[in-house]
């Protein structure tokens, strides 16, 4: 019985030495994980993030590369379509501007035209009302 007693307590003290042992690996273990996981959370968003940033600076080019299925891999497609999309409406829109600076440069080119047109004219009119009055002074 004594030989049960000093086994029992053998293994208690034993137990008592390595609890704190396992507590610490357990609590080392889950730092360790929380770290891995926090990184597997945090690197797409600040990704997502500078994607952002790059595109309210109009710079379409860089795209997410997010292969997840879950929320932040749908945030990440979404935000590609929408570079794609603003990408494809920013050039039709330069387009569009380049075509209507070229039309009101014409514009403008008939216009100097028809004042130079009208100038001429209103310039012959005078000198011909000017000659035909001193003509018909002179004949009188």
């Amino acid at each position: 019985m004594q030989s049960d007693t000093v086994s029992v307590n053998q293994a208690t003290e034993a137990i008592w030495q390595t609890v704190p042992l396992v507590i610490l690996g357990i609590f080392f273990m889950s730092i360790l994980f929380s770290v891995i996981y926090s990184r597997y959370i945090t690197k797409p968003i600040i990704e997502l993030s500078s994607t952002s940033q790059k595109m309210a600076q109009l710079n379409f080019e860089p795209h997410g590369n997010s292969n997840r299925s879950d929320e932040i891999g749908i945030l990440s497609d979404s935000l590609n379509t929408l570079s794609d999309n603003l990408q494809h409406t920013l050039a039709e829109l330069k387009k569009s501007n380049s075509e209507l600076e070229a039309e009101i440069s014409k514009e403008r080119e008939l216009e100097k035209k028809q004042q130079e047109f009208f100038s001429a004219a209103s310039h012959e009119l005078k000198t011909f009302d000017n000659s035909e009055r001193s003509f018909n002074g002179d004949a009188q």
